[in-house]
């Protein structure tokens, strides 16, 4: 059994949207308010809601610390899922306005977001700048709101120059981004590969945006944030799957390996270790 939480509309009904995409992904259920009050429901149980051993899913901070305080209560989970953030590393190749806009794609997300650019070009660090806040301009108001502060003095947007490549990657390898995109020629990009190793997902090439990923590839967009990915990787189904290990000796097994069960044990000082093979082998 498969349950979905999510937040009501102004009318109080679940969207459609998100509805038939689950129901298609086989969820039989759908619990229909705010998302740290669903994530205890779904972590304790209730009278209305069932109690469940996995959660998983985006958001802001409040539900990724949902999520984790779950996991106290015996939950499986995924850690660090949390606003989404993105990483841009491009060279003098790269076309300007298709970055700006690349950064706009994760900045609209909300105030939180967090949107760089790392590059070693100067010159192409100033060219987005000065894009950047043109197409901010022309966005919505809601949307653009949110971009103005994420690119603003207090937000998490920036462009980062870098004085050379290994300095870049050693800043992206710490970041470890959710979402990283690589733009660059062909000897930087698979210099790029083999340096970077800290990414939730890679999208390379200017013809990937992270649109693209989130909506089109068919590879999981439920990515770690907030340095988790030099740790985590994204959410996938092997995460919701769990299992036992099992084992069955023979009497000539357990002999062959008593040795070691008698050396252990007596290393470890657990008397009851070795005697429970004793009895089992000697008497």
């Amino acid at each position: 059994m498969q349950r979905l939480g999510m937040p009501p509309l102004k009318n109080g009904l679940g969207d459609q949207g998100t509805v038939a995409a689950a129901k298609l992904a086989g969820a039989d259920q759908f619990v229909i308010g705010n998302g740290v009050s669903i994530i205890a429901g779904f972590a304790q149980g209730t009278n209305s809601i069932p109690e469940f051993d996995g959660i998983y899913g985006p958001g802001p901070g409040g539900i990724a610390a949902a999520m984790s305080e779950a996991m106290t209560y015996g939950k499986k989970s995924v850690l660090g899922i949390g606003p989404t953030e993105c990483v841009i590393f491009a060279d003098e190749t790269a076309d300007p306005l298709k970055i700006a806009y690349d950064l706009i794609n994760e900045g609209e997300h909300g105030p939180d977001s967090s949107s760089i650019l790392v590059t070693t070009s100067t010159n192409i660090a100033h060219q987005v700048e000065a894009l950047l806040w043109k197409c901010i301009d022309g966005v919505e108001e809601k949307r653009r709101q949110y971009l103005q502060n994420v690119f603003g003095s207090t937000g998490k947007g920036a462009i980062v120059v870098a004085s050379n490549m290994d300095e870049a990657f050693d800043f992206i390898n710490w970041f470890a981004p959710e979402h990283l995109m690589i733009v660059c020629d062909k000897e930087t990009e698979n210099r790029a590969l083999t340096s970077i190793n800290n990414a939730g997902e890679i999208l390379i090439g200017e013809y990937t945006p992270f649109s693209a990923a989130n909506y089109g590839i068919g590879i999981t967009a439920v990515l770690p944030t907030n340095h988790f990915a030099r740790a985590f990787s994204g959410i996938t189904s092997k995460d919701m799957v769990k299992y036992s290990t099992i084992g069955r000796l023979s009497k000539d097994a357990l002999q062959e390996i008593y040795p070691i069960i008698k050396e252990m044990g007596n290393y470890e000082q657990l008397p009851c270790h070795v005697k429970v093979a004793d009895i089992r082998l000697f008497n």
